[in-house]
């Protein structure tokens, strides 16, 4: 027993576990029908304490059996502030086909006393599948979230009023956006050393752009109200959902603390990178003077450049002054959808009557998208004003007397013809005496841009979009005769922050006639506003040698530090060289967004490899960019080292400063062979000492032998 114990220890030894263990536990699949549920529904309300709310969701089994014995739980909200109104296990159907869906409702209550902020209802869905083979019932989990507000009460004597979200509170990944409210003084008494604080910053994904989250206001009047802003930017890997800001008050009142909290929510939406973008194209239109009874066509394109279809487009062109040119065609057209590249054609045509007075006739295209019709949100937008002159029907020609002149603009130009945001222009104005009799006299005119089309949040209430340059907005002409034209030239500043779109400069005009009766008018320019597309890259990342076979890295990060998005934009690895990730299709990148790139050059010969990591968009106008950054590598052939030394699993062997081979840590099994070999030694070991221990006993036997013989003579 003793000998057959030795031998499995020393195969124990010997054999690695490890082996044994390889082909242990090897899990087996086989074909089941079960039943497997999924819940869909809205999963975000709102309401005030007492309220009842319906709660409506779809069970969809996409199982290939039917699901049955099915159960809801419903947990109330962690403090008891919003709970379930009836019993829950009566609002699911008890069997529910495969590849079905069947609805349910119930109904949750806020209780009366729940304090402001968002509550979370876990609830649980049991079932049992047909083809399942235990009794323990499968399980589907989601939350719902109520969002609770409660009315505002007055804390000591004052009020936090006017909660406002610049330009929404519907905020996209990276972008900024501004927090307002109104600090009210309702009292009669002045309160003194009020501060006010922003908490929840980092647990939202939000950071401060300026400015810091806690503010102080040394006293305010009775009465009085101080505006506090954030200034605050979504961080670019913030994950959609609805948010919770909270803003504290703390203050003294007749030397006593007050404090109020209340809190504010809004929403990060997923970024639309694959949204649609439609423009106007190969815009034709009359550009002389047209007289009466003509039909002027005006014809354009819309094409949509961006990653999505644009769908319940209509498109519009209406003149501003129906009195004197009319549609001769249908004025709205509606078009169901337009893919990503595809253009629309489109023909309109106006008509001058008999009584169409002398004047320039401005026509507004516009065209616009709804990708949900249910939701105001989704809509699209983008305008372009044209203008058609007409030499019509002078004023007071058969009246004598009644005749009165006009003072229009006939016609205007810009240099450059399309401005870039940021940059000056100049502007041509053409002063039209329309009158054939009379002349204007004692002209003012004076210009007026826009407020508020600036990408820039904090500035759209009070930002001119244009300014002069060297001169004011209002100028003088002494005189102009009948049918008389005088040109003014201004140069005009487009403010950085301008939209990239038509903006309106309103001309507005005061003159007299020669009796000094008073007129005023308004004219209406259209000013095509781009903006820059700036994209900015870093260093490339990568090494500049390498062997034939390798795979080298290629890294880099790029910005758009524009105002405006980057529309289908590609980056990729050009150059005659085999690539891994060698492409990456951006689609829309927004503005202040960043991305990164990281593919390879595998290396297949030796020698300079050269190539280029190349950016393609195209900007706001649909103009195609190119940018290039230049790879140099040289590659060269293998080196082995004959030398080297390997071990049997092909291993290079270190040796260390004794000359002596340094064991590695890899935790290598044994081979075969070795395996073999230990076996075939522990057998020859066993054999050795089970011999000898033969051995031993049998001269033990001959000595007591030997001992019994000398006792038989001594005898």
């Amino acid at each position: 027993m003793k000998n057959k114990l030795i031998i499995i220890l020393l195969v124990i030894l010997l054999i690695n576990p490890a082996s044994f263990a390889a082909g242990a536990n090897q899990p087996t699949e086989s074909f089941q029908r079960l039943a497997r549920l999924t819940a869909t529904g809205e999963t975000m309300y709102e309401g005030k304490p007492g309220d009842t709310i319906a709660v409506r969701f779809d069970l969809n089994n996409i199982g290939n059996t039917e699901a049955y014995n099915i159960n809801a739980i419903i947990s109330p909200a962690a403090d008891g502030s919003v709970y379930p109104s009836i019993r829950t296990s009566k609002i699911v159907p008890y069997i529910i086909p495969g590849m079905s869906t069947q609805q349910a409702s119930f109904n949750i209550t806020i209780d009366e006393n729940a304090e402001s902020g968002l509550k979370t209802l876990p609830i649980k869905f049991e079932y049992m599948s047909a083809g399942q083979q235990n009794e323990n019932p499968n399980t589907v989990n989601f939350d719902i979230i109520v969002k609770i507000n409660k009315p505002k009460v007055e804390a000591g004597n004052i009020f936090t009023t006017d909660v406002s979200f610049y330009p929404s509170n519907e905020v996209l990944p990276g972008e900024s956006f501004v927090i307002t409210y109104k600090v009210e003084n309702v009292g009669e008494t002045t309160i003194y050393d009020i501060k006010t604080d922003l908490t929840g910053l980092k647990e939202n994904n939000v950071t401060m752009t300026q400015g810091l989250s806690s503010q102080s206001i040394v006293s305010l009047a009775p009465g009085e109200s101080k505006t506090i802003s954030y200034y605050l930017k979504a961080e670019d890997n913030a994950k959609a959902g609805t948010r919770e800001f909270k803003y504290s008050l703390n203050f003294l009142k007749d030397i006593t603390p007050q404090s109020q909290t209340s809190s504010v929510y809004f929403s990060i939406k997923q970024a639309a990178s694959m949204a649609s973008n439609l423009v106007i194209e190969n815009l034709e239109y009359p550009k002389g003077t047209m007289g009466l009874n003509q039909t002027a066509t005006v014809k354009f394109s819309i094409r949509n450049q961006g990653m999505s279809p644009a769908r319940n487009i209509t498109i519009k062109a209406e003149p501003i002054d129906q009195g004197g040119l009319v549609s001769r065609t249908v004025s709205t057209h509606k078009l169901n959808s337009l893919l990503p590249t595809e253009i629309a054609y489109y023909e309109f045509q106006f008509f001058t009557t008999e009584g169409t007075m002398t004047k320039n006739y401005p026509i507004q295209i516009s065209v616009s998208s709804m990708e949900d019709p249910m939701d105001p949100e989704t809509k699209q937008e983008t305008s372009q004003f044209i203008g058609i002159f007409v030499k019509g029907k002078e004023e007071g020609g058969d009246d004598g007397p009644k005749s009165t002149p006009k003072l229009i603009i006939d016609k205007y130009e810009f240099e450059p013809q399309m401005i870039e945001a940021g940059s000056n222009f100049n502007m041509k104005l053409s002063f039209y005496n329309t009158n054939s009799s009379k002349a204007v006299k004692n002209i003012k005119i004076f210009l007026t841009s826009e407020p508020g089309a600036t990408t820039n949040a904090q500035e759209a209430s009070s930002s001119s979009v244009f300014t002069p340059v060297g001169s004011s907005n209002t100028f003088y002409i002494d005189s102009i005769p009948p049918k008389g034209r005088v040109e003014k030239e201004l140069t005009m500043f487009t403010i950085p922050e301008a939209l990239a779109k038509t903006h309106v400069i309103t001309a507005n005009l005061e003159y007299e006639d020669s009796q000094a009766n008073p007129y005023t008018s308004k004219e209406l320019i259209g000013v095509p506003v781009v903006q820059q597309a700036k994209l900015s890259t870093s260093e490339l990342q990568y090494q500049q040698t390498g062997f034939v076979g390798d795979e080298i890295p290629i890294s880099t990060q790029f910005y758009n530090t524009g105002k405006v998005t980057l529309y289908n934009m590609m980056v990729k690895l050009e150059g005659d060289f085999n690539t891994r990730s060698g492409e990456y299709f951006v689609g829309n990148f927004q503005s202040g967004a960043t991305e990164r790139f990281d593919g390879s050059i595998i290396a297949d010969k030796p020698g300079d490899l050269t190539g280029n990591l190349v950016f393609t968009y195209e900007d706001s106008t649909g103009e195609s960019h190119r940018v290039e950054q230049e790879i140099k590598i040289t590659i060269e052939e293998q080196q082995f080292d004959p030398m080297q030394q390997y071990d049997e699993y092909g291993y290079p062997i270190e040796f260390g400063p004794d000359g002596m081979p340094i064991m590695p840590e890899k935790n290598k099994g044994p081979s075969m062979p070795l395996i073999i070999g230990g076996l075939i030694a522990a057998a020859v070991i066993a054999g050795i000492v089970i011999k000898k221990r033969k051995k031993k006993k049998e001269e033990e036997f001959l000595t007591i032998d030997d001992e019994d013989e000398d006792l038989k003579i001594d005898e």
